[in-house]
Formats: structure tokens, sequence, C-alpha cells
């Protein structure tokens, strides 16, 4: 099973965001929501897919995507 399927949509544009090097607060104007929620979203990725910060979680993204 894909670990993506796991995430919810926001939760997947969130993700794609990040992988493309963009901040909390860029991803918050680009979807219109705060920067907190994106951080919120972010947290909730990492807990989904078992990783400590923002490095494993880019990792494991980019591990499922490619």
């Amino acid at each position: 099973m894909n670990q993506l399927n796991v995430l919810t949509t926001r939760e997947h544009q969130c993700a794609h965001y990040l992988l493309n090097g963009m901040t909390a607060k860029e991803i918050g104007k680009q979807l219109d929501l705060s920067p907190r929620t994106i951080e919120s979203y972010i947290e909730n990725i990492k807990f989904k897919l078992c990783c400590r910060n923002k490095v494993q979680l880019i990792l494991a993204l980019t591990k499922v995507i490619f």
C-alpha cells in the first residue's frame, strides 16, 4: 500500500508544496490558510509517515513519490 494513501487532500497539497521548497508561510498564502494551520498539516503528515523532523519527512516523501 502506498503511504500517501493515508494523507488527506490538504496534506497532499502541503506535501507537494513542501517538496517544492516552500515554507509554511508561503504554502499558507498559496492555499489561503494560516501558517499555523499549515504547520499542523505538516505535523500530521510527519506523524502518519513516522518522521521525527522535517528532514526525515522530506526524505520519506521523496522515496514514496520517486
